[in-house]
């Protein structure tokens, strides 16, 4: 580990792999060490003995850590702000109300943050399995490592390159090699939010799952679709309005292949 040049550990979890890559930041982005494990990861009953085997090993030791978590465990959706809202407190019962509402699941076992920006009217919420998130805590804890954040991949793609975007009126969508979480984000607000498992390239069915998604939504058709986490195409050509491709295509020195494999847990650190 670098005394002067700061390293982080940096974990993407799926539900059928975790990928580690211990990175080096700065101005020069270097992937100093890198590693997948298959697992089937249960998040309602976490086994992390990998997890805890990595932290040991030499060539993942880092003081930081920081864990991505694929968007397919968790769930996103939006919530209106109903009138008569008194305080912030009433606002997350009403969020988590909708949760159980939407998804038929107890509130009481998930992680439930949203964006409560102060003016809007609808909220973006994302949910997360409690078990899970308090298991990767313990386990950070115990090996003595510090836990710099666990974010949904979704969210983390989205404040990296938010500065990329446009101000309104636009969808965004998080993309792997077989999913898309795609938000619309209009002047103020999110208005709508889902993740959809695919069986192909993005790429190809982002028009038409936004056109879908519009018409459920009662939203204008024809914006702009910002997409985030495609590999190896390229930046400038590599897709067609309405898409517009935000974000490297490639990491520094690194093929197509290892690019995707690593891409969720890289999420954060990429450019």
């Amino acid at each position: 580990m670098s005394l002067w040049r700061p390293e982080t550990l940096r974990i993407g979890l799926e539900p059928d792999r975790a990928a580690f890559v211990r990175v080096r930041t700065g101005r020069k982005r270097q992937a100093i060490a890198h590693e997948t494990v298959s697992w089937a990861l249960n998040p309602q009953a976490p086994d992390l003995k990998v997890l805890l085997a990595k932290f040991a090993e030499p060539e993942f030791k880092t003081r930081d850590v920081h864990i991505v978590l694929a968007d397919a465990l968790v769930r996103y959706f939006v919530v209106e702000r109903p009138s008569g809202i008194k305080n912030r407190s009433e606002l997350i019962d009403v969020i988590a109300g909708r949760f159980e509402e939407q998804f038929g699941l107890p509130a009481a076992d998930w992680t439930i943050s949203a964006d409560l920006a102060p003016g809007s009217r609808f909220h973006l919420a994302c949910a997360s399995p409690k078990t899970l998130i308090d298991a990767l805590r313990s386990a950070c804890m115990s090996s003595r490592a510090r836990l710099r954040g666990i974010t949904p991949y979704m969210v983390s793609e989205f404040n990296s390159h938010r500065r990329a975007l446009p101000k309104r009126d636009f969808w965004f969508a998080a993309t792997t090699a077989d999913s898309a979480s795609l938000c619309y984000r209009g002047k103020r607000d999110w208005r709508a939010a889902r993740y959809h498992p695919l069986g192909a390239s993005p790429l190809d069915h982002l028009p038409i799952i936004a056109a879908r998604d519009a018409l459920r939504e009662g939203l204008p058709e024809g914006a702009s679709i910002q997409c985030t986490g495609v590999v190896a195409h390229p930046i400038h050509s590599g897709a067609t309005p309405p898409i517009a491709l935000v974000g490297a295509s490639l990491w520094p020195g690194q093929g197509p292949e290892w690019s995707s494999t690593y891409r969720t847990a890289l999420s954060g650190v990429w450019r």
